[in-house]
């Protein structure tokens, strides 16, 4: 009655593969397993006989299955519910008259009313399996005994030397007298070993005898500063490094500040970070970042400065965690930017020169549904943000700027994975602001947007050449990501997008499109990559493509 097709899947021993007689009995008791899942509790796997053909040099396999009569479920009975309704156990269960038969199915319905009854404080719940047999029908019963209902008692904390008592509590979900469930404290333990502050975390439940558990937690705490530095090198701003210093549990409550201070050539800038875990006594983080950084963009080729910028920002805000895979966020920044060194054919209004303040609120929501965010295999990550500058938030120019993102990531084999990402951005000045501010506009090309240009050289261009950046900007990315083995990978990609000075102006046929190959290293925080991009569209005087040295993946 089985496809031959299907039987030949479950084998070990596959036609054109190498022939072990060792793996004749696992195919056995695998062929017989699958039948006994279906419901053929009597099959009998009653030879493997083998022919050896000297001429191919092939052994054929011949295989004589008796499947006898298929087993079905005819009814199902639950007994012994009191403390949960029998409707409710019965959700559970699953099984149903016309099933087939199999031990499988049994013992996991047995588990899954064990596990209903321990979510209740009935953790003592027995349950047995009662099986009428008449012909190729069976009678199935669980007998519940239910036990007697068991509360949380007292819980106590240890080895909480520099954490306070409150950061730890502030993560149960359990409290004296409610119905003890081991599933509780399964998640807070994982709880506490998100905050970061401990190496070790032990639950113990203790049995009193007045239907009570006790809970003792022994945390082993580990250290909470840190000292990172690294070095690196990209194709656009060459050698680069950063010291960072941070500790993670100020004044024993999980907040966490850091100094952070990163060099190259075109670049200097100093971070400090401030992180309230629980703003205002809720689970809501807050964020402060102070900023100061001073800047050169250039042409990658002849070095040539387009513009220097120094910057001082501050930014604050909240960020709110609406499930595991969705986050809301609210920040309001501030800068102030002077720019100077600017080449002419960049200048669009006059606060592209001097001093200006710009601030504002910015909203935000990211999904993300990756299964590591440093190396995704499957999932995805969209978000959209909005940023409004106005007046009203101290600032000198007014503008709407909206950006939005998403990339999903497909493993289609052990090897291989497939990522695909779109990007796109709008902004709008309005009131006495005409033209984006230079560093508020968008730019495009290079290694982490469109590779086989130049950083930042797509879109609008002034009499020299010289990128003026635009208020709209579209990109589409694929990759097909291929692991070799020892973190070491090769990827092939193609890459599409432009920058449009205006967003009226946005037209996907003024895409510029490029292909090409690069190669990972995976690391720890993430892979270290090279790339070469080929420009499919080459205009007069253009390189065929770029070669791009980077860390972490383009999307």
């Amino acid at each position: 009655t089985l496809p031959e097709k299907n039987l030949k899947e479950i084998m070990s021993l596959k036609e054109g593969g190498l022939y072990n007689p060792d793996q004749i009995n696992t195919d056995r008791e695998t062929i017989k397993e699958f039948y006994n899942a279906l419901g053929y509790l009597t099959v009998n796997v009653e030879e493997f006989q083998t022919r050896y053909e000297k001429d191919s040099n092939a052994t054929d396999i011949i295989i004589k299955i008796n499947e006898g009569l298929k087993t079905e479920i005819e009814m199902v009975y639950v007994t012994g519910t009191n403390l949960i309704s029998e409707e409710e156990v019965k959700k559970v269960v699953r099984i149903k008259p016309g099933d087939p038969y199999n031990e499988v199915d049994i013992s996991d319905v047995r588990y899954r009313i064990i596990e209903l009854y321990s979510t209740h404080g009935l953790s003592d719940v027995a349950v047995s399996v009662k099986r009428n047999i008449e012909g190729q029908k069976v009678f199935i019963t669980f007998q519940i005994d239910e036990g007697d209902l068991t509360f949380f008692g007292k819980t106590i904390v240890t080895g909480n030397y520099s954490t306070r008592y409150e950061v730890v509590k502030r993560e149960f979900k359990h409290y004296e007298d409610i119905p003890f469930d081991y599933h509780i404290l399964a998640k807070e333990r994982q709880r506490l070993y998100r905050l970061g502050l401990f190496t070790g975390v032990d639950v113990e439940v203790i049995d009193r005898y007045d239907h009570k558990r006790d809970i003792l937690i022994k945390l082993n705490e580990g250290n909470a500063g840190a000292v990172e530095f690294g070095l690196g090198y990209g194709d656009y701003e060459r050698f680069r490094g950063f010291f960072d210093l941070s500790y993670r549990n100020l004044w024993g409550m999980n907040r966490q500040s850091s100094l952070r201070f990163e060099l190259s050539s075109l670049e200097r800038r100093y971070i400090l970070q401030y992180h309230e875990p629980w703003f205002l006594g809720v689970p809501i983080p807050f964020r402060v970042f102070l900023l100061r950084e001073d800047k050169r963009e250039i042409n990658i080729d002849t070095r040539e400065t387009r513009y220097r910028l120094t910057r001082y920002g501050a930014t604050a805000g909240v960020e709110k965690k609406i499930s595991d895979i969705l986050k809301t966020e609210l920040y309001y920044e501030f800068s102030l930017v002077k720019t100077f060194d600017v080449k002419p054919d960049v200048v669009l209004s006059r606060e592209d020169t001097g001093t200006l303040v710009i601030s504002g609120i910015r909203p935000g929501v990211v999904y993300d549904t990756r299964d590591n965010p440093f190396d995704p295999k499957k999932g995805v990550i969209s978000g959209v943000s909005l940023k409004f500058a106005s007046p009203a938030f101290l600032s000198e120019t007014n503008f709407i700027k909206l950006i939005f993102h998403g990339s999903t990531y497909q493993e289609l084999t052990k090897v291989l994975v497939l990522a695909l990402s779109l990007r796109g951005g709008i902004a709008q000045g309005f009131g006495e602001t005409r033209d984006m501010p230079l560093v508020e506009r968008f730019f495009l090309g290079g290694r982490t947007t469109v590779r086989g240009y130049e950083q930042d050289t797509l879109g609008p261009k002034g009499a020299d050449g010289t990128p003026k950046g635009g208020n709209a900007f579209l990109m589409a990315n694929a990759e097909v990501r291929t692991s070799l083995g020892k973190g070491i990978g090769i990827v092939a990609f193609l890459d599409g997008g432009n920058v449009w000075l205006k967003a009226k102006d946005i037209n996907p046929e003024d895409f510029k499109y490029t292909t090409g190959l690069g190669m990972r290293y995976n690391t720890p925080v993430g892979p270290i990559r090279i790339d070469y991009g080929h420009k499919l569209q080459r205009e007069k005087g253009e390189s065929s493509g770029e070669l791009h040295f980077s860390i972490g993946h383009a999307f």
